[in-house]
């Protein structure tokens, strides 16, 4: 079992005994954090366990942003339920995010030729994050 597994486990134990209210604004704050901690490395352009990214094949074009995924970073979703939350993407932009985490391959326009992207890892939960989820946890107590 690994550590994500543990936490969880001791999470969902925690959470039971709270009164739905405080269970919703805990996990609503813990969504929060866990969205900005991988927007912040989004915006340095590594992944989660810390390894940058590969630059791009070709130069920027002109009115493009240079860094990758600036606009992609701005649209991660949350949904807090009854026992959960989640961070991650939605519809088209869902599609996209999962290209380039997992670098599959897509066509660059509708009819264009498609191309393999380069495998970016976009989200993910590191030791630090979940050191600051548990603080975030007991600070809420």
């Amino acid at each position: 079992m690994n550590d994500l597994d543990d936490m969880d486990q001791a999470l969902k134990s925690f959470i039971a005994t709270l009164a739905p209210g405080k269970k919703r604004q805990i996990l609503r704050k813990m969504a929060n954090s866990l969205k900005s901690m991988n927007q912040k490395r989004m915006a340095r352009q590594v992944d989660p366990d810390g390894e940058a990214w590969e630059k791009r094949k070709s130069a920027p074009r002109a009115g493009r942003p240079n860094k990758m995924m600036a606009g992609l970073r701005k649209k991660i979703a949350i949904d807090v339920g009854r026992d959960s939350a989640e961070i991650g993407f939605k519809g088209r932009t869902g599609k996209i995010a999962l290209i380039h985490h997992e670098g599959l391959s897509d066509a660059v326009s509708d009819g264009g030729p498609k191309i393999r992207y380069q495998m970016r890892r976009l989200i993910g939960v590191t030791g630090g994050d979940m050191a600051a989820l548990e603080a975030l946890i007991l600070q809420n107590l």
